[in-house]
């Protein structure tokens, strides 16, 4: 019975992915979940507002990476299709693997902001200081390495994903065979988990080559967005709300942000500006931490077309290569005034949340400047949390 509800329900997705309206003349470029490009700004761009009678105080600035070359397993998956697809074409290769990480994404930052504002060189730089601490230490930026319980429950034995992808590996396996039958693929065979490869591929060739040409042309376009939504699934329970311990773990990020701010205010610390580089998956865990980008209903196996297409949290789009959210922290002035006499001057300090250069409305806040009293109570009972304990580290 359950096989026969499956093939039903397979049907009529395909049906509807196939004849919509949504599936059609898209950017493929701009459906490449994290290994999508950061958009190119232009002046059409709108421009970010401070609110008025407020100075930018304090800045603190969380980014990915900017774009890299393939890490390890992604090359064996290209080796894996590689031999596939042997028969069919040379124009199908593997890439060289290189690695560029965020310290590389740090100097290159600096260098664009402070080129001409130093003394050394020829293009006059000022040096910056840059820190790192060893990634099984680092509970702020590498978060997802340095959790055991994480790794344990999540990462593997993550039975809520397995159920999923069991709903979902049918409308990749309508993908395989469709391949295989246009290219004559049977040994070996083109399973269906390889099309997800032939999606990663085809990311890297827009990346480096910028070509939709090559492994891209392989796919249809609304075979693009079929498994945009799968992987966007996947990180949803692996780095997002398909579990509640991913809803906990940016809280030392977070608590170090205030702890920051606070101390500036108070004048403990003269830091102006504080810039971490990281990786997508720290970044959809701060997102998950805020409760930005959740949808009403999880993402399934067996999701809505209107549940697919409407989806909030889509990561070719909050969290490509280079993606930032940044805390503006501004103090503002005012006057008070009664029937009478003019009040004592009085400030007060707020804080905008800018994600890939937008301002978002933190859910709690109401307003896109949020008073930074009520932006701490929204986070109060995490913002002193013991990482080791909720990470179940062995104390012995």
């Amino acid at each position: 019975m359950q096989f026969s509800y499956q093939i039903v329900w397979t049907n009529f997705l395909a049906l509807i992915f196939f004849t919509s309206p949504y599936y059609h003349d898209i950017n493929i470029e701009r459906h490449m979940i994290s290994n999508t490009k950061y958009p190119i700004m232009t002046d059409k761009q709108p421009k970010l507002s401070s609110p008025n009678h407020c100075n930018l105080e304090k800045l603190f600035l969380v980014a990915r990476h900017g774009t890299r070359y393939p890490e390890e397993p992604d090359i064996k998956k290209f080796e894996v299709l590689e031999n596939i697809f042997q028969n069919v074409s040379s124009k199908h290769k593997v890439f060289i693997p290189n690695y560029v990480r965020t310290g590389m994404s740090g100097i290159s930052y600096s260098i664009g902001l402070l080129d001409g504002k130093g003394i050394l060189g020829k293009g006059d730089y000022q040096p910056v200081y840059i820190s790192t601490i060893p990634v099984l230490q680092d509970y702020e930026l590498a978060i997802h390495r340095s959790c055991p319980r994480w790794k344990e429950t999540v990462q593997n034995n993550n039975e809520k994903l397995e159920k999923q992808i069991f709903h979902f590996t049918s409308n990749l396996t309508k993908i395989s065979n469709r391949i295989s039958k246009k290219y004559n693929i049977e040994n070996p065979p083109l399973e269906p988990i390889h099309v997800n490869y032939i999606y990663l591929a085809c990311a890297y060739d827009i990346i480096f080559f910028e070509k939709n040409r090559h492994w891209c042309e392989i796919l249809q376009q609304e075979e693009i967005l079929t498994l945009e939504y799968f992987n966007d699934m996947r990180y949803y329970y692996e780095f997002s709300y398909g579990s509640d311990l991913n809803k906990q773990l940016a809280c030392k990020l977070v608590g170090e942000i205030v702890k920051g701010v606070d101390d500036y205010l108070n004048g403990d610390s003269t830091v102006k500006a504080d810039l971490k580089f990281t990786h997508s998956e720290t970044m959809m865990f701060l997102y998950t931490f805020l409760g930005l980008y959740e949808d009403s209903n999880p993402l399934t196996g067996n999701a809505t077309f209107d549940e697919i297409s409407n989806r909030k949290f889509k990561t070719s789009e909050i969290c490509p290569f280079a993606a930032n959210v940044y805390f503006e922290i501004y103090t503002c002035a005012s006057d008070k005034y009664t029937f009478f006499y003019k009040k004592k001057h009085e400030e007060s300090t707020v804080v905008q949340v800018v994600v890939n250069e937008k301002p978002v409305v933190v859910p709690g806040c109401g307003s896109k400047f949020c008073e930074w009293n009520k932006f701490k109570e929204l986070f109060s009972d995490n913002l002193d949390c013991d990482f080791e304990k909720i990470c179940n580290f062995d104390k012995n």
